[in-house]
């Protein structure tokens, strides 16, 4: 716990452990407005998208730290004994287990960490443990203070053009790849002022990130809507926002 706070990312894994009601409608509705080639969402005053400093203000991920490329790996020289015989989220749990009542190992550690970056931050389509992401978790085991936000943001927006596509294409969207979870908090600290507070949902109270308070906040019946529907209250409610904002 000391760890996951020095690399700053123990809250994003306290939030990771809470659930939420997922609007379709709203998502669908807002990414009419999507544009692949700028990651903007354009709308009839302007542009918006989601930033480094919402990733940060929602999930406490640090927009600095050190870059994170494909060649970026553990330079300590350690060998670890991660079991990725089968990639499965139940068999990998299993697989990496160690003891009851004994002390959590580097390996158990390394373990986790592989399976929250590809089951809850990333959410990869496979429903599996994406190897890719080994290395990474190596170095958040080891300490490494990694610039988390920018590659999670990058993954966004491609999930974003990924999504769009099959909308443009009327594919069927069945199995999501990437975090959509966020750009829902995302759309929901947009329209924070038409939620309500959703009372079953538990979490800290202390928390300063913002991710907590959006993960509480659900649209009423009367919002929760088609794609189309939404796609006409998304423009409008930014546009009169905007209106507000500006006679201010």
């Amino acid at each position: 716990m000391i760890l996951w706070k020095e690399i700053e990312i123990y809250d994003l894994i306290q939030l990771s452990k809470n659930s939420y009601t997922v609007n379709s409608g709203l998502m669908g509705g807002a990414l009419y407005f999507w544009n692949e080639t700028s990651h903007n969402f354009y709308i009839p005053y302007g542009m918006i998208t989601p930033t480094l400093l919402d990733v940060a203000a929602i999930t406490d991920l640090p927009p600095l730290g050190g870059k994170i490329l494909t060649t970026t790996k553990s330079t300590t020289g350690v060998k670890y004994a991660i079991d990725i015989s089968s990639t499965t989220y139940q068999s990998f749990i299993l697989n990496n287990r160690g003891q009851d009542e004994a002390p959590v190992s580097d390996n158990e550690h390394i373990a986790f960490l592989l399976y929250w970056l590809s089951g809850v931050v990333f959410c990869t389509q496979s429903i599996q443990v994406e190897v890719t992401y080994l290395p990474l978790a190596i170095m958040l085991a080891e300490g490494r203070k990694l610039c988390l936000a920018k590659l999670f943001l990058t993954r966004l927006y491609l999930t974003l053009d990924w999504i769009t596509d099959l909308m443009r294409e009327k594919k069927r969207i069945t199995n999501v790849d990437g975090p959509v979870w966020f750009f829902q908090l995302w759309l929901s600290s947009i329209f924070e002022s038409e939620l309500q507070q959703r009372l079953t949902q538990k979490g800290p109270t202390d928390s300063v990130i913002a991710g907590h308070r959006l993960l509480n906040l659900v649209f009423p019946d009367k919002l929760m809507a088609s794609h189309d529907k939404m796609k006409h209250f998304f423009c409008a409610f930014i546009t009169y926002q905007r209106k507000t904002t500006t006679s201010i």
